[in-house]
Protein backbone atom coordinates (compact mmCIF):
# COMPACT_ATOMS: atom_id res chain seq x y z
CA UNK A 1 0.00 0.00 0.00
CA UNK A 2 2.79 2.64 0.73
CA UNK A 3 4.23 2.63 -2.84
CA UNK A 4 1.02 2.57 -4.20
CA UNK A 5 -0.37 5.87 -2.46
CA UNK A 6 0.93 9.18 -3.22
CA UNK A 7 1.02 12.01 -0.03
CA UNK A 8 0.75 15.66 -0.11
CA UNK A 9 0.30 18.46 2.51
CA UNK A 10 -0.05 22.25 2.37
CA UNK A 11 1.87 24.00 4.46
CA UNK A 12 0.51 26.40 6.68
CA UNK A 13 -1.77 25.69 8.86
CA UNK A 14 -1.92 22.17 7.96
CA UNK A 15 1.15 20.56 8.18
CA UNK A 16 2.78 23.64 9.85
CA UNK A 17 1.71 24.44 13.44
CA UNK A 18 0.28 28.28 14.21
CA UNK A 19 3.49 29.31 14.53
CA UNK A 20 4.44 28.51 10.89
CA UNK A 21 7.14 25.60 12.72
CA UNK A 22 7.35 22.15 11.33
CA UNK A 23 7.39 20.68 14.75
CA UNK A 24 10.65 18.23 16.14
CA UNK A 25 8.07 15.27 16.27
CA UNK A 26 6.97 15.98 12.58
CA UNK A 27 10.48 16.20 11.33
CA UNK A 28 11.33 12.70 12.95
CA UNK A 29 8.29 10.75 11.69
CA UNK A 30 9.07 12.58 8.05
CA UNK A 31 12.45 11.11 7.60
CA UNK A 32 10.66 8.03 9.41
CA UNK A 33 8.09 7.88 6.75
CA UNK A 34 10.55 7.93 3.97
CA UNK A 35 12.93 5.78 5.59
CA UNK A 36 9.97 3.11 4.92
CA UNK A 37 9.04 4.00 1.22
CA UNK A 38 6.14 6.44 1.90
CA UNK A 39 6.01 8.59 -0.79
CA UNK A 40 5.67 12.02 0.54
CA UNK A 41 5.76 15.57 -0.69
CA UNK A 42 4.43 19.43 -0.07
CA UNK A 43 2.35 21.69 -2.11
CA UNK A 44 2.49 25.36 -0.72
CA UNK A 45 2.12 28.71 -1.60
CA UNK A 46 5.09 29.71 -0.49
CA UNK A 47 8.56 29.66 -1.98
CA UNK A 48 10.66 26.97 -1.83
CA UNK A 49 13.76 29.44 -0.29
CA UNK A 50 11.29 29.71 2.27
CA UNK A 51 10.63 26.12 2.78
CA UNK A 52 13.68 25.45 3.19
CA UNK A 53 14.95 26.60 6.36
CA UNK A 54 11.62 25.37 7.52
CA UNK A 55 12.29 21.34 6.93
CA UNK A 56 15.86 21.67 7.91
CA UNK A 57 16.60 18.33 8.97
CA UNK A 58 14.38 16.53 6.48
CA UNK A 59 15.82 14.28 4.07
CA UNK A 60 12.59 14.69 1.40
CA UNK A 61 13.26 12.95 -1.71
CA UNK A 62 10.33 13.83 -3.81
CA UNK A 63 10.19 17.42 -5.69
CA UNK A 64 8.03 19.84 -3.81
CA UNK A 65 5.43 21.92 -5.47
CA UNK A 66 5.69 26.03 -4.76
CA UNK A 67 3.65 29.07 -5.00
CA UNK A 68 0.59 26.91 -5.40
CA UNK A 69 2.03 25.38 -8.95
CA UNK A 70 4.00 27.66 -10.45
CA UNK A 71 7.29 25.79 -9.62
CA UNK A 72 7.76 22.36 -8.93
CA UNK A 73 11.42 22.53 -7.28
CA UNK A 74 13.97 20.40 -5.80
CA UNK A 75 13.97 21.25 -2.27
CA UNK A 76 17.38 20.78 -1.40
CA UNK A 77 19.33 23.05 -4.22
CA UNK A 78 16.58 24.71 -4.99
CA UNK A 79 16.52 24.23 -9.04
CA UNK A 80 13.03 24.32 -10.67
CA UNK A 81 12.13 21.58 -12.46
CA UNK A 82 8.81 23.37 -13.86
CA UNK A 83 8.66 26.44 -14.53
CA UNK A 84 4.44 28.38 -14.90
CA UNK A 85 5.02 31.76 -15.32
CA UNK A 86 2.31 34.01 -16.59
CA UNK A 87 1.94 34.79 -19.92
CA UNK A 88 2.28 38.60 -21.29
CA UNK A 89 -0.56 39.79 -22.27
CA UNK A 90 -2.40 38.80 -19.19
CA UNK A 91 0.87 40.44 -17.54
CA UNK A 92 0.36 43.61 -19.41
CA UNK A 93 -3.26 44.21 -18.42
CA UNK A 94 -2.67 43.06 -14.39
CA UNK A 95 -0.10 45.84 -14.83
CA UNK A 96 -2.82 48.48 -16.40
CA UNK A 97 -5.28 47.39 -14.04
CA UNK A 98 -3.43 47.72 -10.41
CA UNK A 99 -1.90 50.99 -11.92
CA UNK A 100 -5.27 51.98 -12.32
CA UNK A 101 -6.69 51.58 -8.94
CA UNK A 102 -3.00 52.70 -7.87
CA UNK A 103 -2.46 50.04 -6.21
CA UNK A 104 1.18 48.59 -4.31
CA UNK A 105 2.20 45.04 -5.12
CA UNK A 106 5.22 42.36 -5.18
CA UNK A 107 6.35 41.00 -8.13
CA UNK A 108 8.16 37.30 -7.61
CA UNK A 109 10.11 36.04 -10.69
CA UNK A 110 12.55 33.73 -11.96
CA UNK A 111 15.54 35.60 -14.05
CA UNK A 112 17.26 32.77 -15.38
CA UNK A 113 19.24 32.21 -12.94
CA UNK A 114 17.53 33.04 -9.17
CA UNK A 115 14.61 33.73 -8.27
CA UNK A 116 13.52 37.17 -7.07
CA UNK A 117 10.72 38.90 -4.86
CA UNK A 118 11.04 42.61 -5.90
CA UNK A 119 9.03 45.49 -4.44
CA UNK A 120 9.56 49.43 -4.29
CA UNK A 121 7.89 50.24 -1.69
CA UNK A 122 5.25 49.33 1.25
CA UNK A 123 2.04 51.59 1.91
CA UNK A 124 0.55 49.62 4.72
CA UNK A 125 1.45 47.86 8.09
CA UNK A 126 0.33 44.03 6.00
CA UNK A 127 3.02 44.77 3.61
CA UNK A 128 5.49 45.82 6.60
CA UNK A 129 4.81 42.28 8.01
CA UNK A 130 5.53 40.51 4.63
CA UNK A 131 8.68 42.60 4.13
CA UNK A 132 9.83 42.70 7.86
CA UNK A 133 9.35 38.56 7.81
CA UNK A 134 11.44 38.01 4.54
CA UNK A 135 13.73 39.92 6.27
CA UNK A 136 14.50 38.27 9.25
CA UNK A 137 13.75 35.35 7.78
CA UNK A 138 17.18 36.00 5.21
CA UNK A 139 14.66 35.32 2.34
CA UNK A 140 17.85 35.81 -0.59
CA UNK A 141 15.12 36.91 -3.27
CA UNK A 142 14.20 40.02 -1.46
CA UNK A 143 15.11 43.05 -3.15
CA UNK A 144 13.59 46.70 -3.36
CA UNK A 145 13.94 48.41 -6.38
CA UNK A 146 12.68 52.08 -7.62
CA UNK A 147 11.11 50.84 -10.82
CA UNK A 148 9.18 47.31 -10.79
CA UNK A 149 8.31 47.67 -14.44
CA UNK A 150 11.44 46.87 -15.63
CA UNK A 151 11.21 43.56 -14.13
CA UNK A 152 8.17 42.20 -16.27
CA UNK A 153 10.80 40.85 -18.64
CA UNK A 154 11.47 38.43 -16.05
CA UNK A 155 9.31 34.94 -15.57
CA UNK A 156 6.74 36.71 -13.31
CA UNK A 157 4.88 33.61 -11.29
CA UNK A 158 3.35 35.64 -9.09
CA UNK A 159 1.51 39.00 -8.63
CA UNK A 160 0.73 39.53 -4.56
CA UNK A 161 -1.31 42.40 -3.37
CA UNK A 162 -1.48 42.97 0.04
CA UNK A 163 -4.46 44.98 1.72
CA UNK A 164 -7.22 45.49 3.03
CA UNK A 165 -10.57 43.25 1.60
CA UNK A 166 -12.62 46.63 0.33
CA UNK A 167 -9.67 47.57 -1.43
CA UNK A 168 -8.92 44.26 -3.17
CA UNK A 169 -12.43 43.22 -3.90
CA UNK A 170 -12.71 45.65 -7.17
CA UNK A 171 -9.55 44.63 -8.53
CA UNK A 172 -10.25 40.92 -8.60
CA UNK A 173 -13.88 41.27 -10.31
CA UNK A 174 -11.54 43.52 -12.95
CA UNK A 175 -8.71 41.12 -13.30
CA UNK A 176 -10.98 37.78 -13.82
CA UNK A 177 -13.50 39.16 -15.89
CA UNK A 178 -10.90 40.44 -18.37
CA UNK A 179 -8.47 37.24 -18.40
CA UNK A 180 -9.40 33.33 -18.62
CA UNK A 181 -5.40 32.79 -18.30
CA UNK A 182 -4.96 33.47 -14.91
CA UNK A 183 -5.11 31.47 -11.42
CA UNK A 184 -6.37 34.21 -8.59
CA UNK A 185 -6.02 33.10 -4.35
CA UNK A 186 -7.70 35.46 -2.11
CA UNK A 187 -7.63 35.41 1.47
CA UNK A 188 -6.45 36.54 5.06
CA UNK A 189 -2.77 36.15 6.53
CA UNK A 190 -3.29 34.38 9.32
CA UNK A 191 0.40 35.81 10.70
CA UNK A 192 -1.01 39.42 10.25
CA UNK A 193 -5.16 39.15 10.99
CA UNK A 194 -6.76 41.82 8.89
CA UNK A 195 -4.71 42.09 6.06
CA UNK A 196 -5.61 39.93 2.95
CA UNK A 197 -3.71 39.07 0.48
CA UNK A 198 -4.86 38.54 -3.63
CA UNK A 199 -1.88 36.32 -5.33
CA UNK A 200 -2.00 35.78 -9.03
CA UNK A 201 -0.52 33.12 -10.97
CA UNK A 202 -0.72 31.39 -14.41
CA UNK A 203 -3.78 29.31 -15.17
CA UNK A 204 -1.80 26.00 -15.39
CA UNK A 205 0.10 27.05 -12.14
CA UNK A 206 -2.42 24.95 -9.58
CA UNK A 207 -1.48 22.46 -7.29
CA UNK A 208 -3.73 19.75 -8.62
CA UNK A 209 -1.92 20.44 -12.15
CA UNK A 210 1.32 20.06 -10.47
CA UNK A 211 0.68 16.92 -8.60
CA UNK A 212 -0.03 15.04 -11.84
CA UNK A 213 3.04 16.34 -13.45
CA UNK A 214 4.62 15.58 -10.92
CA UNK A 215 3.35 11.78 -10.68
CA UNK A 216 4.09 11.80 -14.59
CA UNK A 217 7.63 12.51 -13.70
CA UNK A 218 7.89 9.69 -11.43
CA UNK A 219 5.89 6.91 -13.26
CA UNK A 220 3.28 6.95 -10.70
CA UNK A 221 0.12 8.60 -12.95
CA UNK A 222 -1.62 5.47 -11.33
CA UNK A 223 -0.76 5.80 -7.39
CA UNK A 224 -4.09 6.48 -4.93
CA UNK A 225 -3.15 9.78 -3.91
CA UNK A 226 -4.03 11.84 -0.34
CA UNK A 227 -3.87 15.32 0.01
CA UNK A 228 -3.92 17.52 3.06
CA UNK A 229 -5.15 20.86 3.02
CA UNK A 230 -6.99 23.93 5.02
CA UNK A 231 -7.95 26.86 2.85
CA UNK A 232 -9.44 27.40 -0.39
CA UNK A 233 -6.25 27.63 -2.60
CA UNK A 234 -6.31 23.79 -1.56
CA UNK A 235 -9.82 22.75 -2.86
CA UNK A 236 -8.68 21.81 -6.77
CA UNK A 237 -5.94 19.90 -5.13
CA UNK A 238 -8.43 18.03 -2.28
CA UNK A 239 -10.80 17.47 -5.49
CA UNK A 240 -8.12 15.62 -7.33
CA UNK A 241 -7.02 13.50 -4.85
CA UNK A 242 -8.17 10.24 -4.46
CA UNK A 243 -8.63 10.97 -1.00
CA UNK A 244 -9.38 14.63 0.53
CA UNK A 245 -8.25 15.02 3.83
CA UNK A 246 -8.93 18.59 5.63
CA UNK A 247 -7.48 19.66 9.31
CA UNK A 248 -10.16 20.49 11.90
CA UNK A 249 -9.39 24.01 11.13
CA UNK A 250 -10.07 24.03 7.45
CA UNK A 251 -12.39 26.83 6.22
CA UNK A 252 -15.87 25.40 5.31
CA UNK A 253 -15.27 25.59 1.98
CA UNK A 254 -12.73 22.84 1.84
CA UNK A 255 -14.37 20.54 4.44
CA UNK A 256 -17.21 20.28 2.03
CA UNK A 257 -14.85 18.58 -0.43
CA UNK A 258 -13.03 16.72 1.80
CA UNK A 259 -13.60 12.66 2.15
CA UNK A 260 -12.40 12.83 6.16
CA UNK A 261 -11.59 15.80 8.22
CA UNK A 262 -9.00 15.37 11.10
CA UNK A 263 -7.48 17.18 14.04
CA UNK A 264 -6.20 20.53 14.16
CA UNK A 265 -2.77 21.74 12.66
CA UNK A 266 -1.27 22.10 16.70
CA UNK A 267 -1.73 18.70 16.76
CA UNK A 268 0.26 16.93 14.46
CA UNK A 269 -2.74 15.91 12.68
CA UNK A 270 -1.43 14.78 9.08
CA UNK A 271 1.56 12.98 10.41
CA UNK A 272 -0.59 10.52 12.93
CA UNK A 273 -2.96 10.34 10.08
CA UNK A 274 -0.07 9.35 7.82
CA UNK A 275 1.50 6.85 10.40
CA UNK A 276 -2.22 4.93 10.83
CA UNK A 277 -2.44 4.71 7.29
CA UNK A 278 0.40 3.21 6.69
CA UNK A 279 0.79 1.02 9.89
CA UNK A 280 4.31 2.71 10.93
CA UNK A 281 4.47 3.47 14.57
CA UNK A 282 4.73 7.00 15.57
CA UNK A 283 8.62 7.95 17.10
CA UNK A 284 8.41 10.20 19.60
CA UNK A 285 11.07 13.00 20.62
Amino acid sequence: MIKDTFYISDLDMTLLNSEAELSPFAKLNINNFIKNGVNFTIASARSVKSIQPIFEGVDLQLPVIEFNGAFISDLKTGNHRVINALDQSALNDIRNTLSKYKQNYFLSTYNGKDDKLYYSKTTNSGENWYVEDRTIKKDPRLCKIENINLYFKEEVVCITIIDVKENIEPIIDEISSNNANIEIHFQENPYSPGWFWLTVHSNIATKDKAIESLLKQYNMIDANVTAFGDNTNDIKMLKYASKAVAVENACIELKEVADDIIGNNDDDSVIKYIAKECNLELIDV
